[in-house]
């Protein structure tokens, strides 16, 4: 292009200028938390949608579920009916992995052989009664090179056709429990525990098995981590921030009434959610592991309510996923709730300059949702 194409491009750009609907309505906004980079045009809202969403998938019969006929990993630990925790101890699925790899032609690393593995366990680990167990997840994302761990926590199969706001509150908090003990483990060799769950029974969320479980990886610490630290060093903490602007704050929840509930300040997703437990005398509670019982229920109850709030607002419980950051590095433990509609995916701008753009005032819908609650 030559200069004379350029000034042309230019005058013909600010005479068509008025075609393009820009508005006064954009703002900017940095995440005190991660630092995310956020833009907020409510135009957007208003874009003009011709492709259709497709139905959730069909929910797979609980008696062709890995996870309630035991065809998994052997179990490390469970919470029985009273909340008890119980690290398993026997052998008989150690002894049909041992028998299972003595065939010729298997080999460890090899996916199909490790499919075959846990079909032959078939449940010789399977407590009788029980809220939530905890084995390795068979396809972690880690490598053989990396240190740590990913884990699953599944929940009893009386709950396998219901999503975490259909759960009660005491299986839930199992789950959390299941999170702390993993934690220490983690902390006892140096690492950071992350959590998550990927929920709503739909492929946008990345769930793959349609029944309800979290996962937790126990590795070194991500790079989103060091960012959160290294922010919390130079600006405070970012969540206590938050925290304290009650534009933001949808409930307190509880019989403690320490566990916040909020809308997200700069999420990635419109509608997102931040679950955050306040401060003991000006000290940020960092790790999960050291809630109280009463306090980790809270949490439990602040997860359920936001997913229910989901149903209220969308009319159906939508893909989501939850993202649980805990630990000394973090500072102070928070859950970011993120749900992923037809209408709320991040498209080619979100990748190209990593800035997200979304068409709803987290304050607004902070506003709406305590009306919900």
């Amino acid at each position: 292009m030559n200069k004379q194409q350029l000034e042309k491009l230019e005058q013909r750009i600010e005479s068509t200028a008025d075609q393009q609907c820009r508005g006064n309505q954009s703002i900017r906004r940095e995440d005190p938390i991660t630092g995310r980079q956020v833009i907020i045009n409510p135009l957007r809202a208003a874009r003009h949608f011709e492709v259709s969403g497709e139905a959730p998938p069909k929910v797979t019969p609980r008696d062709n579920c890995f996870f309630c006929t035991g065809r998994t990993p052997s179990t490390l630990f469970y919470f029985d009916e009273e909340g008890q925790l119980v690290v398993e101890d026997e052998d008989k699925s150690l002894q049909a992995a041992a028998e299972y790899w003595s065939q010729p032609g298997k080999t460890p690393g090899k996916l199909g052989d490790h499919y075959g593995l846990v079909g032959a366990l078939g449940g010789t680990t399977f407590p009788s009664e029980w809220r939530s167990r905890t084995f390795y997840n068979l396809t972690p994302a880690l490598g053989a090179n990396e240190p740590g761990n990913c884990y699953v926590t599944a929940v009893h199969p009386d709950y396998h056709y219901r999503d975490l706001a259909d759960m009660p509150t005491t299986v839930v908090d199992s789950v959390i429990a299941s999170w702390q003990v993993l934690e220490r483990l983690a902390l006892e060799n140096g690492l950071v525990a992350v959590p998550f769950i990927n929920g709503g029974r739909r492929p946008e969320s990345g769930q793959s098995v349609s029944c309800f479980h979290s996962q937790i990886y126990v590795m070194r610490p991500p790079k989103l981590y060091e960012t959160i630290q290294s922010r919390r060093k130079a600006n405070g903490c970012g969540v206590c921030e938050v925290l304290k602007d009650g534009n933001f704050t949808i409930k307190q929840l509880g019989n403690s009434q320490k566990v916040w509930l909020g809308a997200y300040p700069a999420p990635a997703r419109n509608y997102s959610l931040l679950v955050s437990v306040q401060p003991e005398k000006e000290t940020c509670p960092a790790r999960i592991s050291d809630l109280t019982d009463q306090v980790r229920k809270d949490f439990a109850e602040a997860l359920k309510t936001a997913i229910q709030m989901y149903r209220q607002i969308f009319g159906e419980i939508p893909a989501y996923n939850i993202a649980v950051r805990t630990g000394d590095v973090i500072g102070h433990l928070h859950a970011e709730i993120i749900p992923k509609t037809r209408t709320n995916i991040p498209a080619g701008f979100e990748d190209a300059a990593f800035e997200f753009s979304l068409s709803e005032l987290p304050e607004r819908f902070a506003s709406l949702a305590r009306k919900e609650v």
